[in-house]
């Protein structure tokens, strides 16, 4: 859902022709499972992915979703060659922060990764969304779903890298 109530996206990032494929609810099985409805049939540049938080918020433990993630990379490269994947962080929440250590962990793994992978950039959205040991007030009144400010902030953390020529691109693209 923090993809999908992204309701700026296209405003924040004309030049990208960006396509909005996120949804309520998402865990990675999900997007592993819809990989070639979400994501094969449109022939995607590069992608912009989130999901981790919910897969954390049932109980996965962060391997598991380490290794979620590893499926869903497998995929990929199988369907979409080397397209980047730009995976942003989970997101510090008031909601889940409970959670802010185990989505640390999480974090930490896919980072791990993708520092052995030139197909994968980590984007750590986390760190500029809180203050000191607690999230910035980004969200709206259930304080798990972003404002304009928090997406505002995803922006001021993606723009730099996706608006930068020598990006990741994928071949033939």
């Amino acid at each position: 859902s923090s993809i999908r109530f992204w309701y700026t996206l296209e405003d924040d990032f004309p030049a990208l022709d960006p396509l909005n494929r996120g949804f309520g609810g998402s865990e990675i099985t999900h997007l592993i499972g819809y990989f070639d409805i979400l994501l094969s049939r449109h022939a995607p540049r590069e992608l912009i992915f989130y999901a981790g938080e919910n897969d954390i918020n049932a109980g996965a433990t962060p391997a598991e979703v380490a290794a979620r993630f590893d499926v869903f990379m497998e995929m990929k490269t199988e369907r979409l060659g080397d397209a980047p994947v730009y995976f942003i962080s989970a997101k510090p929440s008031f909601a889940r922060l409970d959670e802010l250590s185990v989505q640390g962990e999480a974090n930490a793994l896919i980072k791990a990764e993708a520092d052995t992978r030139d197909d994968l950039i980590f984007v750590d959205i986390a760190a500029p969304m809180m203050a000191g040991d607690s999230p910035k007030q980004l969200f709206m009144s259930g304080q798990l779903h972003m404002s304009l400010d928090g997406y505002a902030s995803w922006v001021d953390t993606l723009a730099p890298l996706l608006s930068d020529p020598d990006r990741p691109k994928r071949t033939g693209c």
